[in-house]
């Protein structure tokens, strides 16, 4: 027998790693306004408000791609399918998950973008520049905690 793909889970640890670093990222946005004497509670709340869309914004794309998966899982193969079957599901079907993880992507960017608007309108309640350093940082902080996990597991 082949090698087999489980029901996927959520990804908990990507999910507290970056709860983890944007916690970090919030702090030191902190400490630079605070340093540059720009400071006020309009920098505390943009970056809480950049750091929790970014925090949801993963959360909704690990539930919606771990949902997506497991469905098919379940269409095709009950618990679990052989890693050929699942290829095969997944080229018969790839207009209907592109079109879903696409619908998924533009509705949590227009969530993103419009978190910054509201940002930029209320900038007296949420620092503009506050709110969107914590939405950069998605990125390089799960590179930095995959860098981790591979180090640890190393």
């Amino acid at each position: 027998m082949g090698d087999t793909m489980q029901k996927t889970k959520l990804p908990y640890y990507e999910m507290i790693a970056l709860a983890i670093g944007e916690v970090i990222v919030s702090a030191i946005v902190a400490i630079v306004f605070l340093c540059i004497t720009m400071f006020t509670y309009a920098v505390i709340l943009g970056a809480i408000l950049g750091s929790a869309l970014i925090i949801i914004n993963f959360y909704a794309l690990s539930i919606s791609t771990t949902n997506a998966l497991n469905r098919a899982i379940a269409e095709v193969g009950g618990e679990a399918m052989e890693e050929e079957a699942a290829k095969e599901f997944a080229a018969r079907h790839q207009a209907k998950i592109q079109t879903i993880m696409t619908v998924s992507f533009i509705a949590r960017m227009l969530s993103l973008a419009a978190a910054l608007v509201v940002a930029f309108i209320l900038k007296d309640i949420f620092n503009p520049l506050a709110t969107a350093i914590p939405l950069l940082m998605f990125r390089p902080i799960l590179m930095v905690a995959g860098l981790i996990s591979k180090r640890r597991c190393s």
